[in-house]
């Protein structure tokens, strides 16, 4: 409905950020950080009509970004190391993807937030990205192991943030 969109659109602008986001965005040092991921978040939302990340462009950009911001406060060693919290965290100390943006924890919530994940979609995003001879050839490889860890390749961190910031740019 439109009251829905709308409370979408509010949380999406002015929703208060995941502590594990707000540190990530501090550790990235990058400036216009947090307008860039509003604005994609945004552009998601008008997309699609509400707030969820599944397997399209902008969805997958928005897996990237977290993915990126995540690596300035830790290397993940696998895709469950990114994605899932440790056994018995009840806090935001530890980042990965879950408290960054899908879920909030009960006794600390944030705004903006998609509510949940499609574990589908970002496998495939993660299988994609640490792949090489996939479907998605402009993207395949650019997360690569390095030292028992993941991390983007610094070519496509460049790319990314060049990304991030023609969504801008774009209208409705």
């Amino acid at each position: 409905s439109h009251e829905m969109f709308e409370a979408d659109l509010d949380r999406v602008r002015q929703g208060s950020l995941s502590p594990v986001l707000r540190d990530a965005l501090d550790a990235a040092n990058l400036a216009d950080g947090e307008t860039l991921v509003r604005r994609l978040g945004e552009r998601i939302l008008r997309d699609k009509g509400y707030f969820a990340l599944h397997a399209d462009p902008h969805s997958r950009l928005m897996y990237d970004a977290m993915f990126w911001l995540h690596s300035h406060l830790r290397t993940p060693t696998s895709y469950e190391d990114f994605v899932h919290l440790p056994a018995g965290q009840v806090d935001y100390g530890r980042p990965c993807y879950l408290i960054m943006i899908a879920t909030s924890l009960a006794n600390h919530p944030y705004g903006f937030c998609t509510g949940g994940y499609a574990e589908g979609f970002l496998r495939d995003w993660w299988n994609d990205r640490t792949a090489s001879g996939t479907n998605d050839r402009t993207a395949s490889g650019t997360i690569v192991a390095v030292d028992d860890a993941y991390r983007l390749t610094a070519e496509y961190a460049a790319q990314l943030v060049s990304a991030l910031r023609a969504i801008d740019g774009e209208t409705s």
